[in-house]
């Protein structure tokens, strides 16, 4: 969150709120938030080149670096089932492609 500062709405971080007030507070994260993001239909690593080059255009780069940039993000994300998300769940597919796990890795931590 954003903090406005000593009279805002928020003057300080929610971790530092919570011993100073008597407010009832939530705070949490979540491991797999990229599972929420990403189409359900990917089967390809083509599915996750196309979704990346039309959901960023107009692209700020040149063509060809946003080529070569995609093409790092699917080397930094192998498609190995283990590695994707929802994470810690192995080789489970939950009946969708491994490039689904894969493209959810990179949303958890590139799209958000």
């Amino acid at each position: 969150p954003v903090i406005d500062g000593p009279n805002g709405l928020i003057p300080d971080r929610p971790s530092q709120l919570v011993l100073k007030t008597h407010l009832p507070t939530i705070i949490g994260s979540n491991l797999d938030e990229g599972a929420v993001f990403t189409p359900q239909d990917t089967n390809s690593e083509e599915d996750i080149s196309e979704f990346l080059t039309s959901g960023f255009t107009p692209s700020l780069v040149s063509p060809a670096e946003q080529a070569a940039t995609i093409e790092r993000i699917l080397q930094l994300y192998p498609d190995e089932l283990a590695l994707g998300s929802p994470f810690g769940t192995g080789n489970n597919t939950f009946g969708l492609s491994s490039e689904y796990k894969r493209f959810s890795a990179i949303c958890a931590y590139n799209l958000h």
